[in-house]
């Protein structure tokens, strides 16, 4: 939070803010030998991005976004390794623990053949 909001929210609302630094268990998104599937967004596509329960749905979104939503759709963190500049559309189709189907792969192996 930037310094002035702290302190207005510390005086206004009492807030208090603790810093802590700690290690997470979590993915990377890189890149594997194979050439990406991504599809690159035309110029008027608008932006968006979706997670349902079995599909994550972007449009204009770059590597970063898409890191968050599978972040958001497995429970854990993701980060960009991909070094992958640009913007680009995609659906992918993956199962849960939560949401399964055994007609789709898990999150990972979904992005593994969808999009590598």
């Amino acid at each position: 939070i930037e310094p002035l909001l702290q302190n207005l929210l510390k005086e206004r609302l009492h807030l208090v803010v603790h810093h802590e630094t700690r290690m997470l268990s979590g993915y990377a998104l890189v890149v594997t030998k194979s050439q990406p599937k991504l599809q690159p967004s035309k110029p008027d596509d608008k932006y968006f991005g979706y997670i349902f329960q079995n599909l994550i749905r972007g449009s204009r979104n770059n590597m970063e976004a898409l890191a968050g939503s599978l972040a958001a759709a497995i429970g854990a963190p993701v980060v960009d390794k991909t070094n992958i500049q640009g913007v680009y559309t995609f659906d992918l189709h993956y199962a849960t623990a939560d949401h399964p189907d055994p007609s789709l792969p898990d999150p990972f192996t979904a992005v593994q053949e969808q999009l590598a």
